[in-house]
This record gives structure tokens, C-alpha cells and sequence, in this order.
């Protein structure tokens, strides 16, 4: 070996005699087994079930809408076009048929009930293996419902503005800033600078989150790890998917529609596995704190 050379082989045999490896490998070996012990696999199913479920009334909401507010769903389906791919666009507008048929206000009102209720149960799927991450009680009474539901409404909010930022690629961005005689570098500045904006909004959402299922105020520097992992791997996730999103159109045309259904259902599989990780992550700190 040359002197004064660098040795990539010698690099890491030094290092993995170093105390921070080991604690990294410690923590390793502790989240993989919380993620058997704790059933994590089954709680992201069981949480992708619950959602999938819960967009059947609010799609429900959506398509009974634009007749209860006197809305014509052909210039909205027109408006669409442009923005969306044709595939999603024809398939809203039969969905839309459909419901017209057999619409009315009893159908309003019982797709916005179902859209509160099997949305707080994913939240409380959520909030439960959240818990059991961090070994925190379930606490119950009437007083926790209502908290449940106040964030479960929030957090709908906070997705919805999630997929608009994901899914609204250039194609749509330069519509809008079209129609509002903006300049292209606004659509292209706004293009790069979504995802910042994204990782604000659900940064906050995810703190109190992981705040909401500890049952008590904690100090920001005891969630903050568990926040910027679940948030790093939620980005790349939305990253990818949002990519199948602009190009929806190519494949749609070689594998059909179901691609979209399985690439929707991997998406929010993954996107529970990050969040209840980031919470085994942080208890997994926590404990590991503890014992130096």
C-alpha cells in the first residue's frame, strides 16, 4: 500500500470497530424487531384497507357536488381535460353519469357521513399502531373522540393538498398560467418548488401526529427523528409517484387501468410503513438514550 494513500477497505474496517457503527447497527436490529414484534406489515394493511374504503364515500361526495350546487359536470369535465390525463377524465365523468341517476340529498348527506366516519377509522387504525410503537395507553371518553375527529378532518385537508401538489404536473401549471396570463417561469419555478411546500405541510401534519398518538406534549427533538425519516422516504415515495402520474397516459395504454389501481395501493401501503416506522424510530432513540 502507498503511504499517504486512501484505502477504502481499511475506511470501513476502522469505522465498523467504531462505537457510532454499532449503535447504528443496534438500532438496526431493534426496528427489525418491532417491525415483526409489533406487526407492522399487518397494521399497513390493515390501514391501506381502511382507506381505500373511505374514498368510496368521499368520491361519492365529489361526484354528488356539482348537482346539489347547481354545477354542469360537462364544462368541469372540459376543465379537467386539460389538466389531467384523458383516462382519469373518462373515468370521472361515467362515475359522475352514474351517481346523477340515482342522486338526491339523501345521497348527499349519507356519502358526507361515511366520508367523516370510515376516515376516523383509519385514523384510529393509525393512531393505534402509533401507540404501540411508542408504549403509550389507549386513552378513551368522549373528549378523545372529538380530538380524533378534529384531526381526522385536518388531516383529510392536509392529503388533499398533499395529491393536488403531487399530481398537479407542468401540464397543469402551465394551463393555469395560461388562463392567468402569468409568465412560463412561474410554472416552472412553481414545478421545482411544490415538493418544498409539500415537505412543510406534511412535516407539521407528522409532528403532530406523532404528538397526538404520545398523548402529551413532548419536546420537538423527541418526534424530530422519526419526522425527517418518515418524511425523506415519504418524498421519494411521492416522487415516484407522482412521475406514473405525468406519464399515466403511456402506460394506461399498454397494462390497462389496473397498473393504477396497483401502483395506488403499493403507494399507500408504503406511505403507513414509513409513518409507523418513523414512530418505531423514535422510540427505538428514546430507549436507546436511555441506556447510555
Amino acid at each position: 500500500m502507498a503511504k499517504g494513500a486512501f484505502h477504502p477497505e481499511v475506511f470501513v474496517i476502522k469505522y465498523c470497530k467504531t462505537g457510532s457503527f454499532q449503535r447504528l447497527c443496534r438500532i438496526v436490529r431493534q426496528l427489525l424487531r418491532r417491525y415483526r414484534d409489533h406487526g407492522v406489515a399487518r397494521s399497513c394493511a390493515a390501514l391501506t384497507y381502511y382507506l381505500v374504503f373511505a374514498a368510496f364515500p368521499l368520491l361519492l361526495l365529489l361526484g354528488t357536488l356539482p348537482g346539489a350546487l347547481g354545477l354542469e359536470s360537462e364544462s368541469l369535465l372540459r376543465s379537467l381535460e386539460r389538466i389531467v390525463p384523458q383516462q382519469v377524465t373518462a373515468l370521472v365523468g361515467q362515475y359522475w353519469a352514474d351517481v346523477a341517476q340515482g342522486g338526491g340529498q339523501r345521497l348527499l348527506w349519507s356519502s358526507l357521513i361515511f366520508s367523516l366516519w370510515l376516515p376516523m377509522r383509519a385514523t384510529d387504525c393509525l393512531l393505534y399502531a402509533l401507540r404501540r410503537a411508542f408504549g403509550a395507553l389507549r386513552p378513551s371518553g368522549f373528549s378523545q373522540k372529538l380530538r380524533t375527529l378534529l384531526f381526522t378532518v385536518w388531516l383529510m385537508v392536509t392529503l388533499a393538498l398533499a395529491l393536488l401538489l403531487i399530481t398537479v404536473g407542468r401540464r397543469a401549471l402551465v394551463y393555469v398560467s395560461g388562463r392567468l396570463g402569468l409568465p412560463d417561469w412561474v410554472a416552472l419555478t412553481w414545478n421545482a418548488a411544490r415538493f418544498v411546500l409539500l415537505g412543510l405541510v406534511l412535516a407539521a401534519a407528522l409532528a403532530i401526529l406523532y404528538m397526538l398518538a404520545l398523548g402529551k406534549r413532548r419536546p420537538l427533538r423527541q418526534v424530530a427523528p422519526g419526522v425527517a425519516v418518515s418524511l425523506a422516504s415519504w418524498m421519494v415515495l411521492s416522487a415516484g409517484f407522482s412521475y406514473y402520474v405525468e406519464h399515466m397516459a403511456g402506460y394506461a395504454a399498454l397494462y390497462g387501468s389496473v397498473t393504477a389501481v396497483v401502483v395506488t395501493l403499493l403507494w399507500l401501503y408504503m406511505s403507513g410503513l414509513v409513518l409507523i416506522m418513523g414512530a418505531e424510530l423514535n422510540a427505538v432513540l428514546r430507549a436507546v438514550g436511555r441506556s447510555r
